[in-house]
């Protein structure tokens, strides 16, 4: 009996490890998190109104995103995600507004020219042999010249389309295209983990060469993969034509390293994940977004204060964080080298401040200390600090140290 007890445990011990250890899960905790913190800031974060933001904002975004993650399943990247669902946008509205053709064939018409937009880059990437780095960039700048030649700059209203009602119902707060994009998510990942296409699809991504020996087409695989996600990347923009009730020569833009940010935040690349992975990461990026636009509307942002520890970047660099207010921690070893002295003496006075880099070691390749680093060690290290950069800046040790005790009050409130 107590056997049993033991393996029940250790099995659900198990199950809780696997459970646990998700890329999703992974995702998960941080957005419950970031919600957490974020509410201390402002108590109405964790109000439906600021969720059903959130959620709306993701679909566009998610749609593509979706698409992304087919091109990083099969080991590839889709640059024109963003220019694709902005020229599908205006198709769709050229052929409400000019065409005078009704929802369906519109909406198809949409789907039809994100999916040969994908075609052509699979087609160039796996017949051409180019890497899809290059194809993709070069559809996206095809893209959005089309997309500025057939709408001629001007924004193009879809209102004979009829979808005013759907789009501004609101059931439960939220737009009907957010449940689309659920299924979409769900519809997705089902294609990639449970179907006979999602299994030579991840095989391609993992191991091309193995997957050619298992007699896999990988050419026709990835190219199918490149065509759903352009028809994903036209739904993108299809979405925001439908939010808008217009077409906009500028929707997209940018958009395409926003959908590479949140695959890889939801844990897909070539040969493994999952569209809910994609799916929760589109909602990491959005939460992360709001956060941060509370934090600066709040004036938070204003009142933290960036230290960089040991400095090392490039000096570009250096400037930016010089003018972005940072401040700048500097001890013995970033002394003993250069570059360090130089940066120092382009750092302001007044963003100076010490450190010890502790614990010291006297022979750094070891794994512990061989002496303990003790108060009197510490202060030590500071004042040879504070003389040598003393000595630098051609300033005095005494009117030095007031200096940077003063950075550090400040920086203490």
């Amino acid at each position: 009996m107590e056997k049993k007890t033991a393996q029940n445990k250790r099995k659900t011990g198990e199950i809780l490890t696997n459970i646990f250890l998700t890329p999703e899960i992974g995702v998960l905790i941080p957005i419950v998190i970031l919600c957490v913190v974020t509410s201390f800031i402002n108590k109405n974060f964790m109000t439906w109104k600021y969720f059903s933001g959130i959620f709306m904002g993701s679909i566009f975004i998610g749609a593509a995103s979706l698409g992304q993650g087919f091109a990083a399943i099969a080991g590839e990247v889709d640059l024109s995600v963003g220019m694709n669902g902005c020229l599908a946008g205006i198709m769709t509205a050229v052929a409400c507004a000019r065409w005078n053709l009704g929802l369906v064939p519109c909406l198809l018409i949409g789907l039809a020219s994100g999916g040969l937009v994908g075609f052509i880059n699979g087609y160039l990437t796996c017949k051409m042999k180019l890497s899809s780095w290059i194809t993709t960039l070069a559809t996206q700048f095809i893209c959005q010249g089309l997309s500025v030649t057939i709408s001629q700059g001007e924004p193009i209203s879809i209102k004979a389309l009829g979808t005013s009602t759907f789009t501004r119902a609101r059931p439960l707060g939220l737009s009907w295209l957010f449940f689309i994009f659920i299924g979409l998510v769900v519809l997705c990942d089902v294609l990639i983990r449970h179907t006979r296409y999602g299994y030579k699809l991840r095989a391609v991504g993992g191991n091309p060469n193995a997957a050619t020996m298992a007699g896999i087409n990988v050419d026709r695989v990835k190219i199918i993969a490149m065509v759903i996600a352009g028809v994903l990347a036209a739904t993108g923009g299809i979405f925001d034509m439908l939010n808008a009730a217009t077409a906009n020569a500028n929707f997209g833009g940018g958009r395409e390293f926003r959908t590479i940010i949140c695959v890889n935040i939801g844990g897909m690349m070539a040969g493994s994940g999952s569209m809910f992975g994609v799916g929760l990461g589109v909602m990491l990026f959005h939460v992360l977004w709001y956060a941060l636009r509370i934090l600066k509307e709040t004036g938070c942002l204003e009142a933290c204060t960036c230290i960089f520890h040991w400095f090392s970047g490039s000096s570009h660099r250096l400037q930016q964080a010089i003018k972005a207010g940072c401040r700048f921690s500097v001890g013995r070893r970033m002394l003993a080298t250069k570059k360090g002295r130089e940066y120092v003496k382009a750092i302001p006075l007044e963003r100076l401040l010490l450190e010890t880099d502790a614990p010291d070691v006297v022979n750094p390749e070891l794994a512990q200390p061989q002496v303990a680093y003790s108060f009197a060690q510490t202060q030590a290290s500071l004042l040879d600090t504070l003389s040598r950069l003393a000595e630098i800046r051609g300033i005095g040790a005494s009117e030095l140290a007031d200096l940077i005790r003063g950075n550090a009050l400040s920086v203490l409130g």
